[in-house]
């Protein structure tokens, strides 16, 4: 199915959505190096959208989803005040996200995208630094393979 473009770029809409998570985990001291299995779960809450002008109309339900995310990392600490790490975990998705549908006004098109699950496998790289008690620098690279919608962070 093959559609013009269409812009959005003056509809405005304002919605919240809300993600909490709930990590456990044990780190494993050998030296300066550690492993750290962890699981988490996490919760989301998308708001229903809907975008429309006097051409097309995008719709979806509000939805709650449940993830799992079970890792495993490996860190090195350099000395007291810095640290690198790598991480591979996967990404379960435990529900199907709602369908999204995508309506052409002024004509019988009507494209319904549906939601599927989209467990992923992902890596992190990322490592510390503290400079005293108050003030620490954190970075990291995470990425996703193996799904529809990939993630680089």
């Amino acid at each position: 199915m093959t559609f013009n473009t269409v812009s959005l770029d003056k509809v405005k809409q304002n919605k919240t959505g809300i993600l909490a998570s709930l990590e456990l985990g044990k780190r494993f001291d050998m030296d300066k190096f550690y492993l750290e299995p962890s699981v988490e779960a996490i919760v989301d809450y998308t708001p229903s959208v809907k975008v429309e002008n006097d051409k097309i109309a995008i719709n979806t339900k509000s939805s709650t989803n449940l993830h799992f995310k079970p890792a495993l990392v490996a860190g090195l600490n350099i000395n007291d005040n810095a640290n690198l790490r790598f991480g591979a975990g996967y990404i379960i998705d435990v529900n199907k996200p709602k369908n999204t549908t995508i309506t052409v006004k002024n004509s019988k098109v009507k494209e319904i995208i549906k939601g599927e699950r989209d467990n992923k496998f992902y890596l992190n790289l990322g490592g510390s630094y503290k400079f005293n008690d108050n003030l620490r620098l954190n970075l990291g690279y995470e990425r996703t393979f193996g799904a529809d919608f990939n993630i680089d962070n």
